[in-house]
């Protein structure tokens, strides 16, 4: 295996499991709905669709969305690009390369939201 090779499996992984953390855990429920997860044989997500709930069960956006390794890297990048509005300490987490970043829920709900909406709509 190459370099190369090596950070994107790398890159690939923290991607996964910051799905796991948003497809499984609670950090999005507030807003989000989420349905068809897809797992590895290592049990971490792959692959899940989103839609909005809505906080108070009125959603801003219907429909749903796949959300993948690319999506999380693609809103990712719009931190980092500044083409979100996004406060300093989120966006701290996810600066550098992706197996070196350290998250918290705040950070998967961002992401989220951004792959979703392009753009932060709750919190």
């Amino acid at each position: 295996m190459t370099t190369a090779d090596n950070k994107i499996e790398k890159s690939v992984k923290m991607m996964r499991h910051i799905m796991t953390d948003a497809g499984e855990g609670l950090g999005i429920a507030y807003w989000a709905k989420v349905r068809k997860v897809q797992h590895d044989q290592n049990g971490i997500v792959t692959s899940f669709e989103v839609g909005d709930a809505g906080p108070d069960g009125d959603p801003v956006k219907k429909g749903w969305r796949v959300i993948s390794p690319r999506s999380i890297m693609k809103a990712r990048d719009m931190i980092v690009n500044g083409d979100v509005n996004l406060n300093r300490d989120t966006k701290a987490q996810f600066i550098g390369q992706p197996w070196d970043w350290e998250y918290d829920a705040d950070g998967v709900d961002a992401l989220i939201q951004i792959a979703f909406f392009g753009e932060i709509i709750y919190g």
